[in-house]
């Protein structure tokens, strides 16, 4: 049984030092938290807008000897504006595709080496930024994330750990990739395209929804915190709670008693993301593991990030 999300990832950072050189250098359900927004009602276009091209990035994980660690894409061409990023999950193991761009003057060495010199990992995410990306693929699934990218150079990463504690992107799962300026300047505040049902507001240490969806639905979420934060939404197994999730992430002793169900990569605060719910009704656990850079370096659902919501 693989180790699922036991990993702050503070710890996963200090282990791609080793990369450099290969890569070229509580049972309640959510409620609105402090300082989040109220949900919208649904069918009222959140974040849509007219005549936008929406690009795609369609990434595989192959799966397999060579391939449980890898991914199979092509990213192109692509310019600044709305992408769709999709993993198709081949593999045996849980996997994501995060997305981060390398701040103005960054590298992948200097954030190996930030990562070597600041174990807490603090130095090593000042020099990117989170945009997102399909996160919490189970195997023989499809999860896609819709987000606006800037120009920059990126890198897609899994910071999952796998069954020896070791995180899939030391093995190897890293994919470089570049976005080029497009015809209209974009920015955080540039609309996706897409027509969201509900719209989640991620804040320390909280998610603003009303925590109940329909399969399918559309999520508009948004970091309005001043902190980089993740949405993952697990669904758990039957008659398990909010409480035996946290219990058991927090204190691994076996298997956790949910499983994959869908989720963001790290947003930068200010970002947002759509993303589309599983058709899999049942009570979910929503939460974030990114560490607390601005203060003990624990995963926010250390710090209470973590919600029930129910999906129906």
């Amino acid at each position: 049984m693989p180790r699922p999300r036991t990993f702050p990832l503070t710890v996963a950072l200090v282990a791609l030092i080793g990369l450099a050189a290969a890569c070229g250098g509580g049972d309640d359900e959510a409620t609105v938290a402090d300082g989040a927004a109220a949900d919208s009602p649904p069918g009222t276009g959140l974040s849509a807008v007219a005549d936008v091209e929406i690009q795609k990035l369609e990434i595989t994980v192959p799966g397999g000897a060579d391939g449980e660690y890898a991914y199979a894409a092509t990213p192109q061409n692509l310019t600044a504006g709305p992408v769709e990023v999709s993993i198709t999950n081949d593999g045996a193991l849980e996997h994501q595709a995060m997305l981060m761009r390398f701040r103005d003057g960054a590298d992948f060495a200097q954030f190996a080496a930030a990562a070597a010199a600041d174990p807490t990992g603090i130095s090593a995410l000042a020099l990117v930024e989170g945009f997102g990306g399909p996160n919490g693929a189970a195997p023989g699934q499809t999860r896609t994330t819709t987000q606006v990218l800037e120009p920059g150079d990126y890198m897609v990463m899994c910071l999952l750990p796998g069954e020896d504690g070791t995180i899939h992107a030391q093995h190897g799962m890293l994919m470089p990739f570049s976005v080029a300026p497009g015809d209209v300047e974009v920015d955080a505040g540039t609309p996706t395209g897409v027509d969201a049902d509900h719209e989640v507001h991620l804040v320390e240490f909280g998610f603003g929804t009303e925590g109940t969806f329909a399969a399918g639905e559309t999520l508009h979420i948004v970091n309005d915190g001043d902190q980089p934060h993740e949405f993952v939404a697990f669904r758990l197994d039957e008659g398990a709670t909010v409480d035996d999730f946290t219990a058991a992430i927090t204190n691994p002793s076996g298997p956790l008693p949910a499983s994959a169900g869908t989720g963001t990569g790290a947003l930068a605060p200010g970002r947002s993301v759509d993303l589309v719910l599983p058709d899999d009704p049942g009570d979910y656990v929503l939460f974030c593991m990114v560490p607390d850079i601005a203060g003990d370096g624990l995963p926010h659902i250390a710090h209470g990030m973590v919600a029930g919501a129910t999906v129906r």
